[in-house]
């Protein structure tokens, strides 16, 4: 009888969830059996096998690289600045990818990058898209072609209008490291893909912990297993990556509720 309740737990519960994610490792994982070579076991008794599955992608391998690069990028500049063994939303990076199809974006988010896939587009299709895609949040644009005075947009006007929408949303904090995902020559990065660097404000973080790797008896999720005061007083912040999908029913249906269930989370109904 409370659907919104029940919303806002599973929002909260993946939320927390993530941040005991390594995504160094769930990375490589996915990078493997996406490459050129896979596992395969056999039969049933038979020794593990390594097998070609063939090109990386067969419809944009360049694009395909450069995507899956920027998401490990995301990764390795994503640093625990606090020491608590856990990367929160400030200390994630933040990826900006421009598309006029979608596809860029989600080829950035089937890598899994720690924060959030800030994506700029002139496509409504892409932008709904955004909710049903990992870490992607949406940002309309009028024209990744030309602006309202017919003079052609260029990365530097992408980039600034993408930068106050992250800033108003809470998404590049000073010292937040930002990748930009645009193309090479036209402003999307659906058919030829690069991407640059960038930390917000041109604020220096000094990092406590650079790689995690090298902690003494390493453990994927330190947040679960090391529990003090301070970590259950002042839990760590996530922007949730995590899509929401509910199956509605009559309960659901009125106007009231279903404003209720996008404020609790709601991404897909």
């Amino acid at each position: 009888s409370f659907p919104d309740s029940a919303v806002s737990t599973m929002a909260s519960i993946v939320s927390d969830s993530e941040l005991g994610v390594d995504y160094s490792l769930q990375y490589e994982f996915i990078r493997l059996w996406n490459s050129s070579l896979g596992k395969s076991s056999g039969p049933i008794g038979s020794p593990v096998r390594w097998v070609t599955r063939g090109p990386i992608s067969q419809e944009n391998p360049a694009a395909e690289t450069i995507c899956s690069a920027a998401s490990k990028c995301a990764i390795q500049l994503s640093e625990d600045t606090d020491g608590d063994g856990v990367i929160s939303s400030e200390e994630g990076s933040l990826v900006i990818v421009v598309t006029a199809d979608g596809s860029a974006a989600n080829r950035i988010s089937k890598y899994r990058p720690t924060g959030t896939i800030l994506v700029v587009s002139d496509s409504d299709t892409v932008i709904r898209g955004t909710n049903s895609w990992f870490g992607q949040q949406g940002l309309k644009v009028d024209s990744l072609d030309e602006d309202s005075a017919g003079n052609t947009v260029g990365e530097s006007e992408i980039l600034s209008t993408a930068l106050i929408h992250a800033k108003q949303m809470g998404l590049a904090v000073p010292g937040k490291k930002i990748l930009f995902v645009h193309g090479v020559h036209s402003v999307s990065a659906d058919e030829q893909a690069m991407f640059r660097v960038a930390v917000s404000d041109n604020t220096k973080i000094e990092s406590q912990v650079r790689n995690p790797m090298l902690i003494e008896n390493y453990i994927a999720s330190i947040r679960t297993t090391t529990i003090n005061r301070k970590m259950l007083a002042v839990p760590a912040e996530n922007i949730r990556s995590t899509k929401v999908v509910c199956t509605m029913g009559p309960s659901c249906w009125s106007e009231d509720m279903i404003g209720k269930l996008l404020d609790a989370g709601l991404n897909i109904a």
